[in-house]
């Protein structure tokens, strides 16, 4: 057993009231974002369609994963935008189950999970537009590359701007909100759903 499924396995026992107790004990200095995301992926495979497993062991899973990922949000391991991502893939996962599973958290719905990755992207459509007319526009006079042909690779500030990484994840968001958007049943929600899906061409560089 690896050292993060070691990990995996004891915060999965844990009752949730003692999951973020032990996550400060483990790290003291707060846990890293790459472990969040193990963390997440290893729950993500717990709710698998091709596990088999009882209704009732499903269930469970998933609202381990819920919970999961909202510990990682009040942790800071995630930002708001990219645990929506993940609240997404979590109620596709749903809808792909054989069987459907009655008593989800809201989150996993496909409303729920819409109305969630709304709530959580941090810009607006027009800000969206407009930054990304920034970054076209800076590509496409050579600004804003991560490194240039003789650039020291460790060099920190070969690092993406905070803005070109928000619209990364808004990207991500908005793809993953095409697995659930023809289940979404909130006609509010889902027109608000096919507003933001329209931007996905203005986003592609």
């Amino acid at each position: 057993m690896t050292r993060t499924e070691q990990e995996y396995s004891e915060l999965r026992q844990l009752p949730g009231d003692e999951r973020r107790g032990w996550v400060h004990s483990k790290f003291p200095e707060g846990a890293s974002p790459q472990w969040w995301l193990a963390m997440v992926e290893s729950a993500e495979l717990g709710v698998s369609p091709a596990r088999v497993l009882s209704t009732d062991q499903r269930r469970e899973n998933f609202d381990f994963a819920v919970s999961l990922l909202e510990l990682a949000l009040d942790e800071r391991g995630m930002s708001p935008c990219h645990s929506a991502y993940w609240m997404v893939r979590l109620a596709a996962l749903a809808l792909r189950c054989r069987t459907p599973i009655g008593g989800l958290p809201e989150s996993v719905t496909p409303d729920g999970a819409a109305r969630l990755a709304v709530a959580r992207i941090p810009l607006s459509r027009e800000e969206v537009l407009m930054a990304a007319n920034r970054r076209r526009n800076d590509l496409q006079q050579g600004r804003d590359r991560f490194y240039s042909p003789g650039d020291d690779l460790s060099d920190i500030r070969n690092q993406a701007s905070e803005e070109v990484q928000l619209l990364q994840e808004i990207e991500r968001v908005l793809s993953s909100l095409e697995w659930i958007a023809d289940r979404i049943v909130d006609e509010r929600i889902y027109r608000e759903i096919q507003s933001w899906l329209v931007l996905q061409s203005e986003l592609e560089i």
